[in-house]
């Protein structure tokens, strides 16, 4: 999967589970019988917020309002949805009248905190915080969001102390060790990497969570041996608790004891019966061992809960390729149609794209401050930029989100009619930025095979591109249809596109994709997003 860095607030989009899509059914009946509940109508309102749905949750929270215009919990939600759609200075007056109609709103005055960093005001985002601080002043939320404004300003070391005093305050903040240790592996302050993990673990001996998230990171960096000393150690203080049990199956599985894994990946799902995660890791996990059938019966199963999952979608269509199942997997990776370059337009005041990308360019590497790759991405050997590069107001960046979103109206016009289609059932005429960021690839640099898993349409925009790739080797291109399981003679590249300044290539967001390394020591620059279904076409 690949995002766009920190996080964007505490309620985002996000991929939908069994238990949130229960909810949903539990709410919309409740509603059916008694439309104007307001406890059921805010409660669908949140699920929709979870599950990626803003526009939906923005319908859900005003018809709140129009029950009960009083609403303070109302305007909160329709704030939050407004943030998620990126219409930031409405959520700024849906989350102003939430705190005046509920005084002393810890929840609303801190949530404008995050949309005023979000459009990019981090100066008024840190007084906003300053202010909530005072109704709460040992919320570790603040130091967290705190530090992503900190960050914005260039404020590193200021930063890295502000999400430690988020842990220090809840030893167990999972979002908080992760932003820590990631900034801290990009910045190459390696010896306090991952040491927040096990200080927390000494504060929380018996969270089960901090040692299943520990070991993760161990595994990213490929110090097997110590993540699977971490799990065992969590299971002699903790019991085998299914989540513990799941992640040793994964490491497991990367180690090639089939044996052991298969047992393990049973006891994790007797445990989580239903667990979407649990299940599509053993779907991985079979594939890998051959066992097709069987991963397509979970790929399925997951697919009936949440059918908009793109790694399961993946998942789905290596099975059916695998198992010789043409049509549908044709259908699914039809690489001729759904793979689809477009030359930019040059936006206005420049002479042609070529000077308008050396502008963009020399822009977008005042971005890049960090020095190592990012640490759960699929860059190698590169730098991506943090947070959402369209929220920029900089002109370069407004001008090729302008030109680009032409692009996309276009790739999604030309979407037939098709509600069986994983990706033409979602047809809008018009969407949303869910995320969006720039790559900075250097000599040997490229992308692993991954996939976009809560995406819908996903892309690669080409500012700068070396002028001495070696196109024999493909070097530096982009190729898609190869997974990233390691199937050696059972993958398969289906096409293959050179990457040129100018050209924005779009697909799937549920299609593997990678690029070929780079050996040139010149860099290749790119912008890459993911959209949504929406109700705003971005300008």
């Amino acid at each position: 999967m690949v995002t766009g860095g920190l996080s964007s607030g505490s309620v985002t989009a996000g991929r939908a589970t069994g238990d949130e899509t229960a909810a949903r059914r539990r709410f919309e009946a409740t509603l059916a019988g008694r439309p104007d509940d307001e406890g059921a109508r805010l409660g669908l309102a949140g699920v929709l917020l979870r599950t990626g749905d803003p526009s939906a949750a923005l319908g859900q929270a005003t018809k709140a309002l129009d029950t009960n215009p009083a609403s303070a919990d109302g305007e909160y939600l329709a704030g939050l949805a407004l943030k998620a759609l990126g219409r930031y200075d409405e959520a700024i007056g849906a989350l102003g009248r939430a705190a005046q109609k509920k005084p002393g709103n810890f929840e609303a005055i801190l949530e404008m905190g995050v949309v005023l960093r979000l459009a990019t005001l981090p100066e008024q985002a840190l007084t906003c915080f300053a202010a909530a601080h005072k109704l709460r002043p040992g919320s570790p939320e603040l130091f967290y969001y705190g530090g992503h404004a900190l960050y914005d300003l260039g404020q590193v070391d200021e930063a890295l102390a502000s999400y430690r005093a988020a842990i220090r305050l809840r030893p167990d903040y999972l979002e908080a060790h992760q932003i820590l240790n990631n900034l801290l592996w990009e910045h190459q302050r390696s010896d306090d990497f991952l040491a927040s993990y096990r200080e927390a673990l000494e504060a929380m001996p018996g969270s089960v969570a901090l040692y299943a998230r520990y070991s993760q990171y161990l595994s990213h960096v490929g110090r097997m041996e110590e993540a699977g000393a971490v799990l065992t150690e969590g299971r002699a203080r903790c019991g085998a608790q299914p989540v513990l049990t799941h992640a040793l199956a994964r490491l497991r599985t990367e180690a090639g004891d089939w044996e052991e894994a298969t047992a393990l990946f049973g006891e994790a799902l007797a445990g989580l019966p239903g667990d979407c995660s649990l299940m599509m890791d053993y779907c991985r996990a079979l594939i890998v061992h051959g066992d097709y059938d069987k991963a397509l019966g979970l790929a399925g199963e997951v697919r009936g809960l949440i059918p908009d999952d793109q790694q399961n979608l993946a998942y789905f269509w290596l099975c059916k390729r695998l198992l010789g199942d043409r049509e549908t997997a044709r259908r699914l990776y039809d690489y001729d149609t759904l793979v689809r370059p477009f030359e930019i337009d040059c936006p206005p005041g420049y002479r042609d794209m070529a000077e308008f990308n050396r502008a963009l360019g020399a822009r977008l590497r005042d971005l890049h401050r960090t020095i190592n790759q990012p640490l759960d991405q699929s860059v190698r050997r590169g730098t991506q930029t943090h947070g959402l590069l369209f929220d920029s107001e900089e002109p370069l960046i407004k001008a090729i989100r302008a030109e680009i979103s032409k692009a996309v109206q276009a790739y999604i016009a030309d979407m037939p009619v098709d509600a069986d289609h994983p990706l033409f059932r979602r047809k809008s005429g018009n969407f949303l930025y869910s995320g969006s960021w720039s790559v900075l690839l250097g000599p040997g640099g490229h992308h692993t095979n991954h996939v976009h898993d809560i995406g819908w349409i996903s892309s690669a925009y080409y500012v700068d591109v070396p002028d001495d790739l070696d196109d024999d080797a493909h070097e530096g291109w982009i190729k898609f249809g190869e997974s990233d399981l390691g199937l050696g003679g059972r993958e398969e590249i289906g096409r293959l596109i050179r990457p040129r300044a100018g050209t924005l290539v779009l697909f799937p967001s549920y299609m593997y994709h990678g690029t070929v390394p780079i050996k040139t020591t010149q860099p290749r620059m790119t912008i890459a997003f993911d959209v949504v279904p929406g109700d705003v076409v971005p300008a």
